[in-house]
């Protein structure tokens, strides 16, 4: 299995929760699937902490010649996709046809990878590549017409970035990412029509909890 691996190291960057990765703009001519600029100039002035830091230090999209909004990014890890041998191929299957319209990065887990190897099924069509860094990632998702992925956390940073994602698994936790059409399961042929989420809920949890507390006393 032919993968990218780094020519350089770099120190690990300190996790940044995901919260700091939403793309501050949300005015008129914003489009995260798009190489289309925001018309509002908040999108480059207020660019999250995050994004900035990757963009000045991550060479991803050179070391692998992609340009922004043309391709996507995938991982898997889930056992549920990974222990079956079946299910994984179909996973993968579901993947190379994806590729046949645009690139797919897949970024791949040492689990993911021995199963692949141990079970012998060798991706086609997809550009593989080791486990990356936190800035590098960033850098990728951030540039990314697609986010393709079973990881729970990867689901909702797509949104912070405002990227389509498409979740391969048959149910997942961030509902509100489905409703919102910005995420949709593999299982599902369109997203819903799109619109903005609350980062957290609605903002009356603590009013509900303090509902319910009331309820019971």
């Amino acid at each position: 299995m032919t993968t990218f691996r780094a020519p350089f190291k770099r120190p690990k960057a300190p996790r940044l929760r995901p919260a700091l990765l939403r793309a501050p703009c949300q005015g008129p001519g914003y489009r995260a699937a798009s190489a289309t600029p925001c018309a509002s100039p908040c999108r480059r002035a207020k660019l999250p902490a995050a994004v900035e830091r990757a963009a000045a230090r991550s060479r991803i999209l050179d070391i692998l010649e992609l340009t922004p909004r043309t391709y996507a990014v995938s991982t898997i890890h889930r056992a549920e996709n990974t222990d079956d041998p079946e299910r994984l191929a179909r996973v993968v299957a579901w993947l190379e046809e994806a590729a046949l319209t645009q690139p797919v990065v897949m970024a791949v887990h040492p689990r993911t990878r021995k199963l692949l190897e141990r079970n012998g099924i060798a991706p086609r069509g997809l550009r593989l590549v080791d486990p990356l860094g936190y800035l590098d990632m960033t850098q990728l998702v951030h540039h990314a017409a697609s986010v393709f992925t079973d990881s729970g956390g990867l689901q909702k940073e797509a949104y912070f970035h405002r990227v389509p994602c498409v979740t391969l698994r048959d149910e997942t936790e961030w509902v509100e990412t489905i409703e919102a059409g910005w995420n949709r399961l593999w299982t599902e042929d369109r997203y819903k029509p799109r619109r903005e989420i609350p980062d957290y809920g609605d903002g009356r949890s603590a009013a509900v909890v303090a509902e319910l507390m009331h309820a019971l006393v």
